[in-house]
């Protein structure tokens, strides 16, 4: 059940990287253009985000599916690498899928999102989030 679940989540994290990646390069897949990724994967922004940002995002969640993976294969860790980093590691990757997922929605409440991005938050991104958390406890515990 560990390994498992440490290859899902490397996976879909490595997914999500993948497609920030993309929307780096300028390729808005799976999206139609432009405005519609704006639409659907931010909740109010008027433009995208600086390219630069993106691809932290990307190398940040391709970090992340590395972690998982060490996470159940002792043998892809570092030598010169501590541990006890990749436990911090994989218990920050959990704390941040939960806020994002448990939190945001929460927000709502104070200032709503447009109605396309707030559909698929409600439908796609919070759980998703939410289940990387999960996947990655398991890993972790």
């Amino acid at each position: 059940m560990i390994v498992a679940s440490g290859i899902l989540l490397a996976v879909l994290l490595t997914v999500a990287a993948v497609l920030h990646l993309m929307w780096a390069a300028g390729v808005m897949w799976p999206f139609r253009d432009e405005r519609d990724l704006l639409r659907k994967v931010f909740s109010d922004a008027e433009a995208l985000p600086p390219t630069v940002a993106t691809l932290g995002v990307g190398a940040a969640l391709l970090g992340a599916a590395y972690l998982a993976l060490a996470g159940v294969w002792t043998s892809l860790r570092l030598p010169f690498v501590a541990d006890w980093l990749y436990v911090l590691g994989l218990w920050v990757v959990v704390g941040v899928m939960a806020l994002r997922g448990i939190a945001e929605p929460i927000f709502y409440i104070f200032k709503p999102a447009n109605p396309d991005y707030q559909r698929l938050d409600r439908l796609v991104y919070s759980p998703l989030c939410v289940l990387l958390a999960v996947l990655g406890l398991v890993v972790v515990i």
